[in-house]
C-alpha cells in the first residue's frame, strides 16, 4: 500500500511539473508574440513617418515649382 500511494504521489508531481512546463512555454510565446506585435507597429510607424516625409516633401517641391512658373510667367 505504501508503494502506492507513493507512487501515486510521484505521478502527481510529474503530472504538476509537466503543467508548470507547459504555462511558462505558452508564457514565453505570448511574450514572444507580444514582441513580434511591438516589432511590427513600430515598423508601421516608421514606414508612416517615411511617407508622411516624402509626401511633405513633393508638396514643397510642387510649390517651388508653382511659384517659379508664376515668377517666370
Amino acid at each position: 500500500m505504501r508503494e502506492y500511494l507513493e507512487e501515486e504521489e510521484e505521478e502527481e508531481e510529474e503530472e504538476e511539473e509537466e503543467e508548470e512546463e507547459e504555462e511558462e512555454e505558452e508564457e514565453e510565446e505570448e511574450e514572444e508574440e507580444e514582441e513580434e506585435e511591438e516589432e511590427e507597429e513600430e515598423e508601421n510607424e516608421e514606414e508612416n513617418e517615411e511617407e508622411e516625409e516624402e509626401e511633405e516633401d513633393t508638396a514643397d517641391n510642387d510649390n517651388v515649382k508653382y511659384r517659379n512658373e508664376k515668377a517666370n510667367t
